[in-house]
């Protein structure tokens, strides 16, 4: 026995209802329900939906008063939740030009009457597997796009995850070239300057060697948050390497960046994090900053040079300082 649903609109269905009923139930076909206008078809086509019932083909006679069954394939055929279910004419009349207007309005098939049993029931049978094949192909088609979906954003996430460091959770040297090249060409378009901070954690190596690798992620992380406030909007905040950090701010001039220099180092020292073989006890950074102009100079590794070389400096200002210190003391 079949389960597909069949819908026959006939305007004298106790003269047809009865052998088309016959013939169906013969080829094994149950389901079938008669509504006598185009009107009650509408409305039992939007009861299906609203019980999520489906229609597998509809049986519809040409020549009915009122709406006539051409009428009816375009008022069907307007819905696009009911497009897809086949539309099998049925009449008495084997007029061309009929013919072909239900053709053109969407009929899959033209069956003249009186209905010959095996004609009726290969042609409703031919309906029906096109239908089911055409459910079968929508069903692929949304597993693939589902499918698809899941891939995109699992894509999306694993390139989102290839841009964040680990440990502190910002964005690595990979999402900063990429920004930085992004910004670069933004400001020389608006020929405005674009200003770097490269931040230094002092002598993290014995730390970690003190205190552990778990304690020495912990600093960082204690680092990159203090850090937070000190970006700027559009700005950025990367770890750009090691214990290494880098702070970007595109269209900032020197004079307006310059400040935080100084700021940053004491940010850190107020965080008081132990470690005793600094000078001041505690976890220190120390800070390189570059600020120029693209229009005027060669690229953005212009910009890492300046900065790095000026984190260079300030590393080695500080070790001589603390060698004039030590000799002092001793």
């Amino acid at each position: 026995m079949s389960d597909e649903r069949i819908v026959i609109v006939d305007d004298e269905p106790e003269e047809n209802a009865l052998i088309y009923s016959k013939v169906l139930q013969q080829a094994g076909y149950e389901n079938i329900e008669f509504v006598e206008s185009v009107d009650l078809l509408i409305h039992l086509l939007n009861e299906a939906v609203a019980q999520s019932s489906d229609i597998d083909l509809i049986l519809m006679d040409v020549l009915m008063p009122g709406k006539d069954g051409i009428e009816g394939i375009y008022q069907v055929k307007q819905y696009e939740l009911f497009n897809d279910i086949p539309i099998v004419m049925l009449s008495a009349s084997d007029d061309k030009q009929l013919l072909k207007k239900a053709f053109e309005a969407g009929a899959l098939d033209y069956i003249t009457k009186p209905v010959d049993a095996i004609e009726l029931q290969a042609r409703v049978g031919a309906a029906l597997r096109l239908n089911a094949e055409l459910k079968q192909r929508k069903r692929w088609e949304k597993e693939l796009l589902e499918m698809t979906r899941t891939l995109m954003d699992n894509n999306a996430k694993l390139e989102q995850a290839s841009f964040l460091d680990p440990v502190t959770g910002l964005l690595n040297r990979k999402a900063f070239d990429k920004r930085l090249k992004e910004d670069w060409i933004h400001a020389y378009v608006q020929k405005s300057d674009i200003s770097l901070i490269l931040v230094q954690v002092n002598d993290f190596q014995r730390f970690n060697e003190q205190k552990g690798a778990v304690q020495g992620d912990a600093c960082l992380v204690r680092v990159s948050d203090a850090l937070q406030p000190f970006v700027k909007e559009r700005g950025l905040l990367a770890r750009f390497g090691g214990t290494l950090f880098a702070l970007l701010y595109p269209s900032y001039s020197e004079a307006e960046i310059r400040p935080l220099v100084n700021a940053i180092p004491r940010a850190i020292a107020e965080l008081g994090i132990d470690f005793d073989e600094d000078e001041s006890g505690h976890v220190s950074v120390s800070v390189g900053f570059a600020s120029v102009d693209p229009a005027v100079t060669p690229g953005p590794i212009t910009l890492l040079q300046s900065a790095d070389l000026d984190l260079a400096t300030e590393r080695l200002d500080e070790a001589l300082d603390a060698e004039i210190h030590a000799r002092v003391e001793n």
